[in-house]
């Protein structure tokens, strides 16, 4: 059952509450645009079967579904290894490269030393040797490898 706030009348409560200037000015412009956006009658228009706890529970079934069909869908991978190994890759030790990485706004390059483990990169890092940046890295650089 639905419930209907009953406030008390304003010769109860000796106190005028206004929201805006044109509500207590009383002007007639401000009455026209208050009867324009709350009509009399319109609580009564209202549907029963439609309430804000059943939008609430079908909206929170429709997230839950769409949560299921995401993430129930996500396709394997498979790590292959080499087919023939190269000498100078040992699995589980890292091997560090030297590079740079373009900025943002095409205004020069980040010089990295990048981590990597069997040919994936892992970790960027700025070059402690650049005399640039002294080993500094942005957030954008240490994003590009997600």
């Amino acid at each position: 059952m639905k419930r209907k706030w009953h406030h008390p009348t304003e010769e109860e409560t000796s106190r005028i509450h206004w929201r805006s200037l044109g509500e207590l000015e009383g002007s007639g412009e401000f009455k026209g645009w208050l009867e324009r956006e709350f009509p009399q009658g319109a609580q009564e228009l209202e549907l029963d079967e439609t309430s804000r706890r059943s939008f609430v529970k079908l909206m929170g079934a429709s997230t839950a579904l769409a949560g299921f069909g995401v993430a129930c869908s996500r396709p394997l991978e498979h790590l292959v290894p080499y087919n023939e190994h190269v000498e100078w890759v040992i699995p589980g030790k890292a091997l560090y490269y030297s590079t740079a990485k373009p900025r943002l706004g095409g205004l020069g390059c980040d010089p990295l030393v990048v981590t990597t483990h069997e040919g994936r990169p892992t970790k960027l890092d700025g070059n402690r040797l650049h005399p640039a940046v002294s080993g500094g890295s942005t957030a954008f650089t240490q994003a590009a490898i997600l």
